[in-house]
Formats: structure tokens, sequence, C-alpha cells
């Protein structure tokens, strides 16, 4: 400040407020620090959520349906558990039912934690059932043909025997596949030599004599093998089985919304225990945990750890760029007390007002470090520059404080202002992001120019002059020149800044959004890669989209109609279980009910231990008669060329030959005998439970909802009486063009509709809204302090320069480095305003000071500052470039093109325009 320079009415203040702070800067400092004791113990304790509702306005009706589906369905995203064989090995169903039939259980256990695990569907209590499932059509043909065999299945459940059953199910099978030597229903032939496959192929894991065979395949088998074809309306499997057998999956749903990271820990600590339990007793099964809640653990895992690394290292290396420019150590413990107080007060506050952090909010940390320490480089640079010119401690503290406080408080409060301003949006996410930010700047500030003028007074009050003079390298660079070389060639600037503007313009005008939020999730994440192990396995997506109904029409009705739509893969809906026109199928399925009631079990097994060696051996001959009628289907097949039957036929006689080898090699060997009396229990056990279930579909009973399996139920009904539909996508609904696609589509069958993409998409309408008309509100309010500032319009507008050319410098260069805006680096905005802002606003304020080379000078002495400051700051966001969460990488690299763009144009753009309005004569 030069001798001549009358200080305005602000630096007087700004200069009493420094005397206050050296005189008192003990109880300064004690005020400051408990303070920030007070604050830092909440800061302790706050919580991140990650959740998109943390992100919505909670009156947001989308927002009342998610939470409202949430407390009558558990947590919109469930978890799939995927069961899988290892790579390399066969297909192995029994293993991995065995490992889902131990493994739900141990979920259940937990009733705190889980809410509902869908493992199966208990088809046995479907059976009685099954023919209400048909089509009225093929009710009729299911009755007549029921009529023209009655004597064979009077005969196959007259003895029930396993040797003798299976002779008249051959003799029977051979007279109703080949009618007059030929064959003439060649989709009843697949289905019948389909049934016998799958009845040997289930027989044999008896005959291993495992007591913990999965009984459902060998009960469907039995049961298609047994009644008249057509009624394939039940599926095969209990379990949830994909990619050929290969892909077991169980969903498992949360009491309550997963939106509290401890809540979701506990859950996930609970499901890996009882995996770990589970291998154990089960080995040889990988297990593939995807979904929300272990997409959350992944991204909360990950925030933690970039927050944690990203504040410190940001902390450190600010530090030592300033330590290495300034060469005073102690001048680091000072700003890391300051710093590190304006985030415990920061996340102090910010647990009080909001109570957790969101995935905007976060990774401030290290901006906050960021931007605070520019308040403390022209401070100390300021208070330096008076030490050097022999003032004393005192005195140089005023002059600092005088000298930089209006720069400093005009940067700080439009930077604030640039984010407070965000509170106006109706994005809670975007306004939760004006808080926090807009007050930890003005926290950041406050003790800027309270501790650390009073932590400054507290070590240098009794040193003199001499001994605090320390020439910085600061000193040394010469920013002056830089601005000559514009100054003294100004159509040559002209030139290059006209140049690099255009192709930024070109650049701003193909910038894009990038609406891939999984391409922002945390670099190697476990959850996000078991997702695509899933979803290329079961060939359609799980974040699927639910719909709700009063009553089973309703839900049968909405199936139907999306069902219609390209973009849904599948459709689950309590309709599925619930058949159509009941009361028409009873009335024919009553005509079968003499029939069933005739017929009777006449012949059971022996009570006896295992069989004998000649029993086994029987059973192979009657496999042999298996694979003799087989063969005479394959036959006549030949000749009919009927290529498909062919094939079946030559895959099921080579199966049943090699079921007759292996059995006739075992029946000597006592675990097979006694394997073999197990079945044959089984067998007949099954069959009079199948002739039971016939009769009693011949009562006309309705099936309704009520009379429907737990798991069923529990899958589908809502604690309000409700009934969900589940949609699943065709494919990758982060695609902005199929997520569009997707979500217009569900939402034109029922605008009530809901999924975590439609959340997803809301999320990034409010903030494209919001960020388009913040940017305005911001850039309005930082103009209207700067010309309160410095009262000039002029002035105000040439304070802007750095900003508006440094906004397009960064926006133009990201789609030439491949960079698009995302859901998180769009809060550059506010920040670059108000970095911008300053640079502009404080080479001003020292221009206006100066009386000779006025532009030479300020940027000479001044830029030395914001040098400092930009170099502090790049490296401070450049920590965030090394995130493992890729979207806040993506802003920490974004940051550092901006705040270096803003610096250029502050010491090379802003002086040419400068030095031009000093060639004319105007006032600034």
């Amino acid at each position: 400040m030069t001798a001549t320079h009358r200080r305005s009415w602000r630096e007087r203040i700004l200069a009493r407020w420094g005397a206050l702070c050296h005189d008192h800067a003990g109880l300064v400092t004690l005020i400051a620090l408990a303070i920030t004791a007070f604050f830092s113990y909440f800061a302790a304790t706050i919580d991140i959520n990650l959740g998109f509702l943390a992100l919505l306005d909670e009156n947001d009706p989308l927002v009342q349906r998610v939470q409202d589906a949430n407390d009558n369905f558990g947590d919109l995203s469930y978890m799939v558990v995927g069961l899988t064989t290892p790579a390399g090995e066969a297909a192995d169903k029994q293993r991995l039912i065995r490992f889902a039939h131990t493994l739900a259980p141990k979920l259940k256990k937990h009733p705190d934690l889980i809410g509902r695990v869908v493992a199966r569907v208990e088809l046995d209590e479907m059976m009685r059932w099954a023919p209400l499932f048909l089509s009225e059509n093929e009710v009729a043909e299911f009755v007549a043909e029921s009529k023209e065999r009655q004597g064979d299945l009077r005969a196959l459940f007259r003895d029930v025997r396993l040797v003798p059953f299976l002779d008249r199910m051959n003799e029977t099978l051979e007279r109703e596949i080949i009618e007059e030597e030929e064959i003439t229903d060649e989709a009843d032939a697949l289905q019948r030599l389909q049934a016998l496959g799958a009845f040997y192929e289930t027989a044999w894991s008896y005959l291993d004599d495992d007591p913990e065979t999965e009984a459902g395949p060998a009960k469907r088998s039995l049961r298609k093998l047994v009644l008249p074809a057509g009624d394939d309306e039940i599926t095969d499997d209990d379990y949830f089985f994909y990619d050929n057998d290969r892909l077991l999956v169980m969903r498992v749903m949360t009491p309550r919304p997963a939106d509290d990271y401890i809540y979701i820990e506990e859950v996930l600590a609970m499901v890996d225990a009882a995996v770990a339990d589970v291998k154990r007793e089960v080995p040889g099964v990988e297990v593939l945990l995807a979904g929300n809640m272990p997409v959350m653990r992944d991204e909360h895992q990950a925030l933690v750890h970039d927050m944690k690394f990203t504040t410190l290292a940001s902390l450190v290396i600010v530090l030592i760029i300033f330590a290495v420019v300034f060469r005073k150590l102690t001048d680091l413990v000072l700003i890391a007390v300051c710093l590190l107080s304006g985030l415990g007060i920061t996340f102090g506050v910010t647990e009080f007002a909001i109570g957790y952090l969101s995935l905007l909010t976060a990774f401030f940390g290290a901006i906050m470090i960021g931007l605070g320490i520019d308040f403390a480089i022209h401070l100390i640079s300021r208070y330096g520059e008076g030490i050097r010119q022999g003032l004393a401690v005192r005195e140089a503290i005023i002059n600092g404080m005088a000298g930089a406080g209006p720069g400093i408080l005009t940067g700080g409060i439009t930077t604030a202002a640039a984010f407070l301003v965000l509170m106006i949006a109706r994005f809670k996410g975007l306004a939760q992001l004006g808080f926090v930010s807009g007050m930890g700047i003005l926290v950041m500030l406050l003790l800027m120019f309270t501790l650390l003028p009073a932590l400054i007074a507290l070590r240098d009050r009794r040193k003199v002059s001499a001994e605090l003079t320390i020439r910085s390298i600061g000193d040394s660079v010469p920013l002056g020149r830089l601005a000559d070389l514009a100054i003294d060639r100004p159509k040559l600037a002209t030139v290059v800044i006209l140049i690099v503007s255009i192709l930024a313009a070109f650049g701003v005008w193909r910038s894009s959004f990038n609406y891939d939020y999984r391409s922002l999730e945390p670099r190697g994440s476990i959850a996000l890669a078991h997702i695509d192990e899933v979803e290329k396995r079961l060939g359609f997506s799980i974040d699927y989209a639910m719909y709700f109904g009063d009553t089973v029409e309703d839900c049968r009705r909405l199936a139907a109609a999306v069902e219609q739509k390209p973009t849904i893969a599948k459709v689950d809906a309590i309709s599925d279980y619930v058949p159509e026109n009941q009361a028409a199928k009873n009335l024919r399925l009553r005509e079968l009910a003499p029939i069933f009631a005739d017929i009777t079990v006449q012949e059971r097994p022996a009570a006896r231990a295992s069989f004998a060696p000649e029993d086994l051996r029987a059973y192979a001959a009657a496999a042999r008669g298996s694979a003799r009628v087989v063969r005479a289907v394959l036959q006549l097949a030949i000749l009919g060329g009927q290529f498909d039957v062919e094939d079946e036929a030559r895959r099921v006689v080579e199966q049943v030959n090699d079921f007759a080898t292996r059995v006739e090699r075992v029946a000597v060997e006592k675990p097979a005998q006694v394997g073999a009396m197990r079945y044959e229990g089984f067998v007949a056990a099954e069959l009079e439970s199948l002739l039971e279930n016939l009769r009693m579909a011949t009562k006309g009973e309705v099936l309704t909802v009520a009379r429907l399996p737990e798991q069923i139920r529990e899958n589908f009904l809502g604690h309000d009486g409700r009934m969900a539909v589940f949609a699943y996508p065709t494919g990758n609904v982060w695609n902005k063009q199929f997520m569009a696609e997707h979500n217009n589509e569900v939402l034109s069958v029922d605008p009530s509709a809901i999924s975590v993409p439609i959340l997803f998409e809301r999320v990034f309408a409010n903030i494209i809204e919001d960020f388009r008309s913040s940017i305005w509100f911001s850039l309005a309010a930082v103009f209207l302090l700067v010309i309160l500032d410095f009262r000039r319009p002029l002035t105000s507008i040439l304070a802007l320069v750095p900003l508006m050319v440094g906004a397009l410098w960064m926006v133009g260069a990201m789609p030439y480095i491949g960079m698009r805006f995302n859901l998180v680096n769009v809060a550059i905005v506010p920040l670059i305003l108000g970095i911008g802002i300053d640079n502009g606003v404080h080479i001003l304020h020292r221009y206006r000071m100066e009386q000779e080379r006025r532009v030479h000078a300020a940027v000479e002495h001044t830029g030395k500052a914001i040098l400092l400051s930009s170099l502090t700051t790049m490296a401070g966001f450049g920590m965030l470039g090394l995130a493992t969460y890729v979207a806040i990488g993506s802003l920490g690299q974004l940051l550092v093109i901006g705040v270096g763009a803003c610096f250029v144009t502050s010491v090379f753009v802003l002086p040419l325009i400068l030095a031009r309005i000093d060639r004319k004569g105007w006032k600034v």
C-alpha cells in the first residue's frame, strides 16, 4: 500500500479489528478453540446418506410414493444373492439348491435385519391347484384325456411299488405315444420323452443315498410322467434357476429402507457371516451379492476413504506448497489449526442443521481447505510485506487486515453467496450443497479474520522485526512480466486470447452430460462387478419397476399391459399364481370326480430297510424297458422325419441305458440298496399324494390369495394389503436413451409406478433445471456484491472478466480431454464463480491502491498471492482427482482445469484490458 493511499471506511474497520485480535489474542484464540471443540464433538457423529431420496424434497409426490412403498414392502431395491457353479465346473443344481436351502433359514433368523427372503416357491402346495393353471381349452383336453386314460390311470396307481409301477408306465407310454405305428402328436411325444428323461435323472440322486437331495425336481418329473400331456404351467424347480442351471437367484429384502449405513453394515455383516457358515457346510459355491445395499456399502467405504484421504492429502500438500513458497514452517501450524477448526465447525453445524452428508456434500472437506487457505495466503502475504518494510508485529497485522482484508472479504462473501443462493433450489441435494459450502466458506473466512491474526500475534509479539524478516520464494516470481507480455504486445495477446476462446466456445457447444451413474461409482467395486455378472447371466436388469394394485385383477391388468412394452423383459405378479376363470374350469374338472374317486392304491412297498440285489437288477431291467420304448419312438421319428423327436429320443435312450448300467453295477452295494428303498418309498408317497391332489382338484374349490404359500404372498403383499407387480428392464437402465425410453413406458402404464431409474431421472431433471436457474442467481448475487464493494459498474464488470473467460475455457476444454458433466461435478459452477471472482477482486483492489505502473504493480504483488492460492487450491482439488469414487475424481480434475484457467485469465487477460483502460484514461 503506498503512503498516499487513504484508507476507506472498510479498511479502517478491518484495521481496528486486527488491532483487537492482536491485543486480545489469547482470549480470541480460547473462544475460537472452545467453539471448535463444541462443534467438532457433533461433527464426529455425522453420517453419510448416499440414497437418492436424500437428494430430493420429501414433499415430492414421487418421494412420498417411494417412502410409502418402503414402509409397506421393505427397501425399494432388494438385494440379489446369486449362487453359481464355479467357472470350469459342470452345473450342479443339487449343490446350489442345498446352499440356498441352508442359507435362507439362517437369514430369516434375524427379522430385525431381514424382512423377506424369496428363495423358492413351494410348488408342492400348488400341486392340488395345477389344473386350474391350464387354459379353458387345455382343461377341456385334460378332462377328455383323463376320461380316455382312466383305465391306464387305474392301473398305474393300483401298485405303487417301484418296479411294477415302471413296468406299467412303460406299457402306457408306448401305447400313448405310438398309435397305428406312427407318432401322431409330435409335441405330446416330446413332452413325454422329456418327462421320462427327467424322471431317471432325478432318480439317480436317490441311489447315491444322499439324504439332503432336493425332492422338488423328482416330484415334478413324476407328476409330468403320470398326468396327461399339456399340464406344464408349474415350473420344474422350486428355486429360481438361470443361465442353464448355473445360477440360482435369491432375493432378500430388509424390513425398512436401507438408507442408514450403520443399518446396511449390520445387514451385510450378518449376510456375510451366514454365507461363510454355509460355505463350510456346502463348499464349492460362489456367492454374488448384488443390489442396492452392497453397492451402497462399497460407495460408503469408498467415500469415507476418499474423504479422509483427500482431506488429509489436501491439507498436507497445500501446507507444503505454502512452506516452500514462504519458507516459514510455523505458518503451517497456524494455518493447519485454522483449517481444521473450520472443518470441525462446518461439519458440526451440518450435523445440527441437516443430520447427514449426501453425495454432493461429503467431499467438501478438501474443497474447504483449498478455499480456506486462499484467505490465509492473502493475509499472511500482506503481513509479510509489512514486516519486510520494518513495521512492528501489531502494525503489520493491522496493515495486513486493512490491505488484504477488503479483497478477502469481498472474495469470501461472493464465493459464499454463490453457494448460499443455491439454498432456494427445489432440489434438496443442491440446497444442501449451497448451505454446507456457503456456510463453510463463511466459517473459514471468520476464522482467518479472528483466529489466524490472534495466533500470529501470540507467535510473533515478543520478536523483533529483524527476526521475522524472511524473503519468500514468491518474492522472486516475476508475475509482473507476464502481465507486461499482454500490455506490451496487445495485438498478439488479443489474437491468442480470441483463438483460445473460439476453440473453447466450440467445446462448450459439444459439451454433454453423463447419465450413466454406474460409470461414476467407485473403481474396483465388488458389488458392481457382481451386478454386471448377475445381469449378464439373467439376461435382464435387476433395477425393477414397481406397480401397485388393490386386487388380483388390478395386478393382472397391470402385468398384461407392462408385458407389451419393448423395454420390459420379465414381469412378476401375484396374479401369476391365481388362475383366471376358475369357476368355468372347476365346472369341467368336477366331471372327473367319479373317475379319481374310483382309483385306489392296492399294493404298497413292504416295510424293509433296503432293496435286495435282485430287486435292484429288476429295477435296472425296468429301466431297460423304458429304453426299448424310447428306441421304438426313435425309429418312428426317423421314418416320419420328426427331427425334434428324433434328437430327444436319442438323448433319452442314452440317458436311460446309462442309468440302467449304473444300477446294475451298484446292485451289490449297500448304499445303493438303501437309497433305492428310500426312493421307492418316495415314489409311492408321491403317487398317493398326487392321487389325493387330483381328487381335491375335482372338488371345485377356488384358489385365492389367502390360500397361496407364504413364500409367494410375502413377495407380493404389502403391510397395507396392496399387491406389488415387478417389471424388469431388458437393458442397462443407466444408459440415458434406454432409461428415458424405459421410464416413459413404465409410467405410461401407470403414472404412480416407482423405480430407482425413475428416481434417478427425477434427480437429474431437478439438477439440470435448478443448476440452470441457480447459475444466473449465483452470478447475480456475485455481481451485486461486487457492485457494493467497488461502487462502480465498470470495475465490477472487470472483476467478472477472469471468472467469465476462465469458466468458458474450462467448460470448453472438457470435450477435448474426454470429460463430461455428471451428478457431482456440476458443483463446479458455484465453485468457479467464487474462485474466479476472488482473483479479479484482489487484483482490482491492489490496482486502485497503486499510483505508478498500476497494472504491473498489481499483478507483481497481488499476483503472487493469487499464484500461491491458485497452486494450493489446484493441489487441494487435485487430490480429489485421486479419489476411488469416479464422480468425485472428475470434480477434482475439472476444478484443477478451472482454477488454472481463472489464474491465467487473471494475470494475462485482465491486465490486457486494464492497460487499455489506463491508456484511455478511464477511472476504475
